[in-house]
């Protein structure tokens, strides 16, 4: 019976190891972001791999964006290629959603009424300004990179990310009113690294990814 429970034990513990193994491989990265000394939020951020060999192919996703209180909530959005974004209207007014002509990547979903639902599928990089026809005023931006190491910077100019690989990336940012950011990082196995990116005013890139996962 002892040598049973034993054996049973080692086999646990076998099987044990390579998750803990798989577990070690990753690391964690974050930071905050600022502009004259005031933290920002909404900053789109992604990362690279510098190695081809670390490129994981991002998975279309189903994202939402309210229009609730005549604004676009969350303001900004990003998703991958191939995605779709549902734009529920929350209040008591017509709205709409369109983005101008561009390169052939306009649209315009028409006006719907308050509890509608209307959605778009996003299937190339670049960065989409959205409107409100009936409210000029309304602007939100949906973001479209092909990483699945991607986030949005919260209230308070922070970023996150959880279960990297280790390695080398690139690091980009992305705003409607700044200049891109980027600098390479080095993820480490069972490690966090911290990042603090100031940015400047200035006209926006397009945030995409080139082939064999390197930045353009």
């Amino acid at each position: 019976m002892m040598r049973r429970r034993i054996a049973v034990a080692s086999l646990l513990l076998a099987a044990a190891v390579p998750v803990a193994g798989l577990r070690a491989q990753n690391g964690t990265i974050g930071g905050a972001i600022t502009t004259a000394k005031n933290r920002v939020a909404d900053v789109v951020v992604f990362l690279v791999p510098v190695s081809p060999a670390t490129q994981t192919g991002a998975v279309a996703v189903e994202a939402e964006m309210d229009q609730r209180s005549l604004k676009f909530v969350p303001n900004v959005v990003v998703v991958s290629p191939g995605s779709t974004v549902a734009f529920t209207n929350s209040d008591r007014v017509m709205h709409n959603v369109f983005h101008p002509p561009k390169g052939g990547s306009g649209f315009d979903l028409g006006l719907f009424g308050p509890g509608e639902k209307r959605s778009f599928a996003f299937k190339n990089e670049g960065a989409y300004v959205v409107f409100c026809h009936v409210h000029p005023e309304m602007v939100g931006y949906v973001v479209v990179v092909d990483t699945p190491w991607r986030t949005v910077s919260d209230d308070s100019g922070h970023f996150a990310f959880a279960k990297v690989p280790a390695g080398s990336y690139v690091l980009h940012t992305w705003h409607g009113r700044f200049e891109e950011h980027r600098q390479q990082v080095v993820v480490s196995a069972g490690e966090h690294t911290n990042v603090e990116i100031a940015l400047t005013h200035g006209a926006p890139g397009e945030p995409r990814v080139g082939a064999a996962g390197k930045p353009d």
